[in-house]
């Protein structure tokens, strides 16, 4: 079942500070979405409001046609993967455990036969079947990234959240990742949305890119309508070419 991400009209606030400002946006099917902008313009928050980690001041977010509002926490989770930036691996998990929370939305008690072919194929498509009976501290940063990743995947959601993905990871890895997310986005229909750093990957990694600067939109569409010398020198400050040879990349030239 293919399901879209709208958020109309949303402001939210960290206290007295206005993290988001009446933000308006779409996230379909089927497509790789990009948040991009610098830090504190809002892209993290705008994951935790979709999740209902964060409650809207105003405007609204619908998952599919029901207003996130009212839906529970477990029906979210169902139907939504999110990958942080970061976990906290203190506690004594191995793999196995830690990918195997991914099925506890859809689980009553215990794990069934099918659960558990799901949590291997999930680890298998992550490559990370061989760090089954590892724990997590034992794990590199770019390790931990692909568990997590696994843990996501065995949720078997619709929608994929995943902030800042490619922390960690190397670049033979970067490109995997970005490689297998946009085939099963396509092959499964998923909207997947991405906040990401890198200008470069976005051209290779997403269909569309959200721009944002200080809690607002500051432009939505196609990558080459969106990453252009004018919009990362009003958002990011600094001076670019956006080349296309035959893929469009950006090179920075100086700061302002």
């Amino acid at each position: 079942m293919a399901v879209r991400i709208v958020i109309n009209g949303v402001t939210v606030y960290y206290g007295a500070h206005k993290a988001l400002d009446g933000v308006t946006v779409e996230f379909r099917p089927g497509e790789v979405a990009a948040v991009l902008g610098p830090n504190g313009s809002g892209k993290t928050t705008l994951l935790r409001t979709i999740l209902k980690v964060l409650k809207p001041r105003v405007g609204a977010v619908y998952i599919g046609e029901r207003d996130v509002r009212l839906l529970k926490e477990s029906d979210i989770a169902r139907v939504i993967g999110y990958m942080p930036q970061s976990i906290d691996v203190k506690f004594p998990l191995r793999v196995w455990e830690a990918v195997a929370l991914g099925r506890k939305p859809h689980v009553a008690w215990s794990l069934s036969e099918g659960d558990v072919q799901i949590i291997r194929g999930a680890m298998k498509l992550a490559g990370v079947e061989q760090f089954a009976d590892r724990h997590l501290y034992e794990l590199s940063g770019g390790e931990l990234q692909r568990v997590m990743l696994a843990r996501v995947l065995a949720q078997r959601p619709r929608v994929l959240l995943l902030d800042e993905p490619l922390n960690n990871l190397d670049p033979r890895y970067q490109l995997w990742f970005i490689g297998l997310v946009r085939e099963l986005t396509k092959r499964e229909g998923l909207t997947t949305v991405a906040v990401l750093h890198d200008l470069n990957l976005a051209l290779r990694f997403a269909d569309r890119a959200v721009l944002m600067k200080d809690g607002k939109i500051h432009a939505v569409g196609q990558l080459q309508e969106v990453i252009t010398p004018q919009n990362i020198e009003a958002v990011f400050g600094v001076r670019a070419e956006v080349v296309k040879n035959p893929v469009p990349y950006v090179v920075l030239l100086e700061t302002l």
